[in-house]
């Protein structure tokens, strides 16, 4: 129901800034050989606190296991990752961070923050708090209309 808070170009804008944001970080990263995939997946990996089974890693990037597969894939080759299988259950994987990918981690990190800094640099500390307030609120109640297994990680 239309109120007059009715800001259409709401979502539209939001999405579109994460996209540009995102592609901006790609641009970035490829001196590092990194796309979206593969820098997410270390992100996730580390977030997840450097070790997760393979499967809870596809979830928290939010893609299919399969569709993982070739991300690992090229991550292990470059040594980024291991793969350990789990000796009661070989089927599962447990995807660990390398040294080499620590080190790779903390460019990614300099990376970004450094294009937070310069995108938020105009902005004042309360308006970014504001906006980060919104925006939690705005995925919690998206949160709440998924199942479980889509929730925040």
């Amino acid at each position: 129901m239309p109120t007059s808070k009715d800001y259409p170009g709401f979502a539209f804008y939001a999405n579109r800034m994460v996209r540009m944001w995102r592609s901006e970080i790609d641009r970035r990263l490829a001196i590092y050989g990194l796309t979206e995939s593969r820098w997410l997946t270390l992100f996730y990996l580390k977030k997840l606190g450097g070790e997760a089974i393979q499967a809870e890693l596809a979830d928290a990037v939010g893609v299919k296991g399969p569709t993982m597969v070739k991300t690992l894939d090229w991550l292990e080759a470059e040594r980024f990752i291991e793969r350990c299988s789990i000796p009661a259950d070989r089927r599962t994987k447990i995807i660990k961070f390398s040294d080499k990918a620590t080190d790779k981690f903390n460019e990614i990190l300099q990376v970004v923050t450094s294009l937070r800094h310069e995108l938020l640099a105009d902005f004042e500390d309360t308006e970014i708090e504001t906006s980060l307030k919104v925006i939690h609120a705005i995925s919690q109640k998206l949160n709440s209309l998924h199942s479980p297994d889509w929730q925040e990680k």
